[in-house]
């Protein structure tokens, strides 16, 4: 993901916005980053860990129910087996992490936000705003091919996790942001 400058957050408005999100604000990040194209596999975390507690199983599913500190173990682990040094020291509120390490690590809340919009200004990634009392159900067929949300079930079989990279990917090539 190249570095760059967006507006992060939200702004009281047509959408619910969360307070820890207001107000939008310019943030710049100021060097390129890598970012998984999908959710972290149950098949990638299995290969890693001995434990999965996701609800729905499955080898193309995103893995769920993670404790934080598993998270940082998984991270650590798999930046062992690729050779680079791990991010993350301590546990739980202890939790370090090594600015200068070269290992894996979750993104930063700017990063992710800035991947989810993948240069977009609209409030969901490819997707215009829809106009003051504009028809919600074109907008909302629209966010159908990019999002699961408020439980569409987009022909699931069920209201849970889905295996990854089902619908439209953004424009810089992520899924399921």
């Amino acid at each position: 993901i190249p570095a760059g400058t967006f507006m992060m957050g939200c702004d009281a408005g047509g959408f619910k916005c969360e307070s820890a999100a207001q107000p939008r604000h310019k943030v710049t990040l100021t060097r390129s980053f890598l970012i998984g194209s999908t959710e972290l596999t149950q098949a990638v975390w299995n290969r890693v860990m001995s434990t999965n507690n996701s609800e729905v199983v499955g080898p193309n599913y995103p893995i769920t129910n993670v404790p934080h500190d598993s998270i940082t173990t998984f991270c650590n682990k798999l930046s062992l087996l690729h050779g680079l040094r791990p991010v993350y020291s301590g546990s739980g509120k202890n939790t370090l992490l090594d600015k200068t390490a070269n290992g894996y690590r979750l993104p930063t809340q700017a990063e992710w936000e800035y991947a989810a919009g993948a240069g977009s200004t609209s409030a969901i990634s490819g997707i215009p705003d829809p106009a003051p009392g504009s028809d919600l159900e074109l907008y909302y067929r629209e966010v159908d091919k990019v999002a699961w949300y408020r439980g569409v079930r987009q022909g699931a079989t069920d209201w849970r996790a889905q295996p990854v990279a089902l619908l439209r990917a953004n424009a810089w090539g992520l899924f399921d942001m």
